[in-house]
């Protein structure tokens, strides 16, 4: 017996992994090798003792299709990564905050238009991208969003936002509920009101954004609150995650902070002292066992939030899909306000290609400078790295104090522990 995916289902099928993005709840669904070696490359599913499971659980939720004639030729096989599964979308260079770790290069008045958008959702719909995550600098002063949001759920995507969610009221909420907006990212960088406020350099923004959470308890959309490391005390960093789960966050996630743009004369006192980031990274992982299976607690990759805990799997072993190191141009990437092709958000000192003088695919395919980054052989020190499965290695972190793509990160948790 052979079934098919319905028409409606965005799907890859790469590097051992088969992934597919549910098309209600948006979930990104990835499965292991043995589901992946009886896909075939037309969506065709054959039915042996281990895709039981399975295909069962694809009917449950009303995915396939039967068939009845196969076609001789049929091919089952896993290709080379096509396409990241993510990309941030810069859609402006607005924001309503000052804060003092920003790494904005420069100041002006940017609004991505919405027709070339659309354009280049259509260019990502086609090449499977699964996940668009609108983001920087403040996606809500885009005066097109909730268009932008609703043109990609047209399409099937999953979107999801990064914000500092201060200017949401009930009724902007509401519509993006009901636009299928179900996951935010939200900084939250103290537990302490005043704290909080001097780093995002704007009076009682700690404040407004606690306040909008409630709108989305109201709505049930799950939020993630990422916190950047500007020399908050070890207590103070603790709290901060105690907060989270005390405001009901799906997740919390921490950044280390990259000194560029704005934030390029900031001084960080852990990249001084490695027994202050040592500090920091045994907090962090006395607050992910303390909340393990009551909130994520993530360190750096917002990627992992999208795709890992999303995951149906028999074992619930990785998929080799996630088995890489930094995300960056892998399974990842990001456009900028200029329509600047990034490896991720964070590589703002790049020099890149742009969509004005090239599509998205032509330069996922055939751009040697970032194709680099891919090659994930030559880096000698992480090769044989027995964390390399499970790693919090920071490209843009290597390339901000080197300016060398392929060395190590000297502040990866192999170094520090």
């Amino acid at each position: 017996m052979y079934y098919k995916l319905k028409n409606n289902i965005l799907w890859r099928n790469e590097l051992n992994s088969f992934m597919l993005l549910h098309p209600e709840n948006k979930k990104l669904l990835i499965f292991p090798k043995y589901i992946s070696d009886n896909i075939s490359i037309n969506w065709i599913i054959r039915e042996k003792k281990e895709t039981e499971n399975f295909i069962k659980f694809l009917n449950s939720e009303n995915l396939l299709d039967n068939i009845d004639i196969l076609n001789s030729n049929e091919i089952f096989w896993s290709w080379e990564l096509t396409a990241p599964l993510n990309v941030t979308l810069q859609i402006t260079d607005k924001c309503n905050l000052k804060c003092i770790h920003c790494h904005r290069k420069d100041k002006w008045v940017i609004d991505l238009s919405l027709s070339k958008v659309k354009l280049l959702i259509d260019e990502l719909v086609e090449m499977k991208v699964f996940n668009i995550n609108v983001s920087w600098w403040e996606a809500l002063m885009h005066p097109d969003v909730y268009s932008i949001f609703e043109y990609g759920f047209w399409k099937w995507l999953k979107m999801t936002m990064s914000t500092n969610w201060i200017l949401l009221t009930d009724n902007n909420v509401k519509k993006l509920y009901d636009l299928w907006l179900r996951q935010v990212h939200i900084s939250l960088d103290s537990y302490l009101d005043n704290k909080h406020d001097l780093i995002r350099w704007v009076k009682n923004s700690f404040f407004k954004t606690i306040t909008n959470l409630n709108i989305l308890k109201k709505y049930w959309i799950n939020f993630t609150l990422v916190t950047t490391l500007v020399n908050q005390d070890f207590d103070e960093y603790k709290k901060i995650i105690d907060l989270a789960y005390t405001l009901w966050a799906s997740a919390h996630k921490t950044n280390l902070l990259i000194p560029q743009g704005q934030g390029s004369n900031l001084q960080v006192n852990y990249y001084n002292d490695s027994k202050i980031l040592d500090k920091y990274i045994k907090i962090f992982k006395l607050q992910r066992e303390k909340f393990s299976g009551k909130m994520n607690v993530i360190w750096e990759s917002m990627f992992l939030i999208s795709s890992w805990e999303n995951i149906v799997s028999k074992d619930d072993k990785k998929p080799d899909i996630l088995k890489i190191w930094c995300p960056a141009w892998f399974t990842t990437s990001a456009i900028t306000e200029l329509w600047e092709v990034l490896p991720c958000p964070f590589f703002s000192e790049l020099e890149v290609w742009n969509i004005n003088n090239d599509t998205f695919k032509n330069i996922w395919n055939n751009s040697n400078s970032l194709n680099k980054i891919r090659r994930r052989w030559e880096i000698k020190w992480c090769w044989k790295c027995n964390f390399k499965d499970s790693c919090w290695w920071c490209r843009a972190r290597v390339f901000w104090i080197e300016w060398v793509l392929n060395n190590e990160d000297k502040y990866c948790f192999k170094n520090i522990n």
